[in-house]
């Protein structure tokens, strides 16, 4: 063979190999630096994150019949599948269990996250000083309580997305709000800052860092979303040892 096609031909099939070399080194890098995907999000199931701090003291889990409606991408009546089996992992009673299931996606007009409350218990013991009654109800240790989101509240959320054109959320977030033993004690806000904490004298209003009980939301969710048994109505009718089981909500 001519020596110069002999060059060219080596120079041809090396420059090929240094191009597949490249090419194997950034598909490499990008695997590496790409976040990996959970089994949800690959299967495109909807994802349902618990980021209820460690140190609660209960444990949460997705009833087993109903996991796999409430995955479900398809499925536009998830919120009736969504049913947490929560169990009181401490030594004390509880008084007072509020949950959030917030839908970080799905953003309202004035730009605040939405989702609904699960909350079992007297609406008193939002006060660190209130006392548990002989007729409060209780979760107690080891017991189970299951949350289920109202079904009023179910049909507000579809009539709202109806008429916002949102979309149902391809992610759920299952976060903290309050926890009371009935006692004076117990935790509270996103970070469950155990309580009682002592706080300065000289100091007004709520703990810093802290989320305002859902209440106080009421007057702002019946001005901006207007769907039947409006939250404020239905707060107001509600007797206070009465459970406010689940709620929409702006946060």
């Amino acid at each position: 063979m001519n020596p110069s096609k002999t060059s060219v031909v080596r120079f041809t099939t090396g420059l090929l190999q240094l191009v597949l070399l490249c090419g194997a080194v950034i598909f490499l890098i990008n695997g590496a630096l790409t976040p990996e995907k959970s089994n949800a999000q690959i299967s495109g199931e909807r994802v349902i994150e618990n980021l209820v701090p460690r140190h609660v003291p209960i444990k949460i889990k997705i009833r087993e019949d109903k996991e796999k409606a409430l995955k479900d991408m398809n499925n536009d009546k998830w919120t009736s599948d969504l049913e947490l089996e929560v169990t009181n992992t401490s030594d004390k009673p509880i008084y007072l269990l509020e949950l959030w299931v917030e839908m970080p996606e799905v953003i309202s007009e004035n730009g605040r996250r939405m989702g609904f409350t699960l909350r079992f218990g007297r609406s008193d013991f939002i006060d660190f000083d209130a006392r548990a009654r002989p007729d409060d109800s209780t979760i107690q240790p080891k017991q189970i309580h299951v949350f289920k989101i109202d079904e009023r509240f179910q049909k507000g959320w579809a009539a709202y997305k109806t008429r916002a054109h949102k979309a149902d959320p391809k992610r759920i977030e299952i976060t903290f709000t309050q926890l009371s033993f009935g006692d004076g004690s117990g935790f509270n806000g996103s970070d469950a800052k155990p309580y009682p904490y002592v706080r300065d004298k000289e100091s007004v209003g709520s703990c810093p860092g802290t989320r305002q009980p859902f209440d106080r939301f009421a007057k702002q969710i019946n001005s901006t979303i207007d769907f039947p048994h409006s939250l404020a109505d239905f707060l107001s009718s509600q007797k206070p040892a009465e459970f406010h089981n689940a709620a929409f909500f702006l946060i």
